[in-house]
């Protein structure tokens, strides 16, 4: 199975690297879990009074490229 990782842009602290990534069936069951973790993020955020612009997950490969980026304000639609 491929391995995917998230790397999370987290606002004021910029890029966090995600080292150890996780293996999905395939690219959708990585997004779907992406969305999952950004909106885990937004609740995390809203409680501690801080902003979500900007905050949002980078679905990376094995190889590093980056293949989809998932944003707070698009888990919600």
């Amino acid at each position: 199975m491929p391995r995917y990782f998230f790397h999370i842009r987290n606002p004021g602290e910029g890029l966090v690297l995600d080292d150890e990534g996780a293996e999905f069936e395939d690219l959708q069951a990585a997004q779907h879990e992406a969305r999952e973790t950004v909106r885990d993020l937004v609740v995390e955020s809203i409680r501690c009074s801080r902003t979500i612009q900007g905050l949002g997950v980078e679905i990376v490969d094995e190889a590093g490229k980056v293949l989809e980026t998932v944003a707070a304000r698009e888990t919600f639609d």
